[in-house]
């Protein structure tokens, strides 16, 4: 079923399934290698920021602060969540590479924020992570449909 052709995995149909190489082009612009760098992305980014901080401290401290914000980060992850499935429609059409790449680190940054708020250590980090992530998301979003609008069919 599956052909090993040097460093890729091809399918008998000639359908890509892994890395050609380590150049990144083949991998970053089809639609699964972009849906693939989204997800594994913000799992990752999501793993990384689970290191920060110690919540202990503020359990003790401040318990009644320490489950409003908490509930803010379990919206925040909603969100985030949302993003990243509206963007996994989204990377299985056509679009630019720039594109793609800033809608991936939007999402990358919604969802790293959401679990610095929840570990409650450098919310404001986390905040601004968070409305930057979501402002470039809104922004990306905005400006790619007046710019495809303006283009000619090919």
């Amino acid at each position: 079923m599956f052909k090993n052709q040097g460093m890729a995995l091809v399918a008998d149909d000639g359908l890509r399934l892994a890395v050609r190489g380590f150049s990144g082009r083949a991998r970053l612009t089809s639609p699964l290698g972009l849906r693939c760098a989204l997800l594994g992305g913000a799992i990752l980014a999501v793993a990384v920021a689970a290191t920060f901080g110690d919540p202990a401290a503020h359990l003790r401290a401040d318990p009644d602060l320490s489950r409003l914000l908490r509930g803010m980060a379990v919206i925040k992850a909603a969100l985030a969540l949302g993003a990243l499935a509206v963007l996994y429609w989204r990377l299985a059409r056509p679009i630019q590479p720039a594109t793609a790449m800033a809608y991936v680190v939007g999402a990358w940054l919604m969802a790293a924020a959401s679990m610095i708020v929840w570990r409650l250590s450098f919310i404001g980090l986390g905040a601004v992570a968070f409305h930057s992530g979501e402002l470039t998301l809104l922004i990306v979003a905005w400006r790619e449909h007046r710019r495809e609008s303006i283009t000619p069919a090919a």
